[in-house]
């Protein structure tokens, strides 16, 4: 009876460790940045911030939002490989991030915007993982990033702080960047 109670045992320690296993992969394939311990980064000039913004959108609208890609304050060049908006108020449903070239003397289109300039800027955008961006050393990236939201209600809020992943060298690291975009309802909406 004695060995019967051990060879149980064995097996459901076998039986939790092998659940344990089950949900890390769930968890790793689920995505988020909480599935993996990130290496913490300091390769962008993530300083300073900044707020952009509309007060004229209106709800069913989808808008291009731009999140300004800070400067490399690296040694080493960095490739960036995703990002995504920390803060996505009510009101507000991110459809979709994206890249795009910055324009011939360097700069991206800050703000939001449906207007034909931000068409324009747009009309290439490529996914990230499509087209990761390149930013040397102690440089500029030359690309833009943008999120496509959608107006779903009234917004009280804004977007707030983005991440970004970026690869130098085999390591993968993460970085915040303080950033505001502010998106409100045209007055004869509210």
């Amino acid at each position: 009876m004695v060995g019967v109670g051990r060879r149980a045992a064995g097996v459901g320690v076998r039986r939790g460790v092998v659940v344990a296993a089950a949900l890390m992969v769930v968890t790793g394939v689920a995505g988020g940045d909480r599935a993996q311990a990130w290496a913490q980064g300091r390769g962008l000039d993530a300083r300073g911030g900044g707020e952009i913004g509309s007060e004229h959108v209106r709800v069913g609208g989808e808008y291009w939002v731009s999140m300004p890609l800070p400067d490399s304050v690296s040694a080493e060049p960095l490739t960036v490989v995703r990002a995504r908006w920390l803060h996505v108020p009510r009101g507000l449903r991110v459809l979709r991030y994206g890249v795009t070239d910055a324009d011939h003397d360097g700069i991206c289109m800050l703000g939001v915007g449906d207007d034909a300039a931000f068409a324009l800027a747009a009309r290439d955008v490529r996914a990230l993982d499509e087209r990761p961006v390149r930013v040397p050393a102690h440089g500029r990236a030359g690309a833009c990033l943008l999120a496509r939201v959608e107006v779903t209600a009234p917004v009280h809020d804004n977007l707030a702080g983005y991440r970004v992943w970026y690869r130098q060298g085999a390591v993968v690291y993460r970085q915040d960047v303080a950033r505001e975009a502010g998106l409100r309802l045209r007055p004869e909406e509210e």
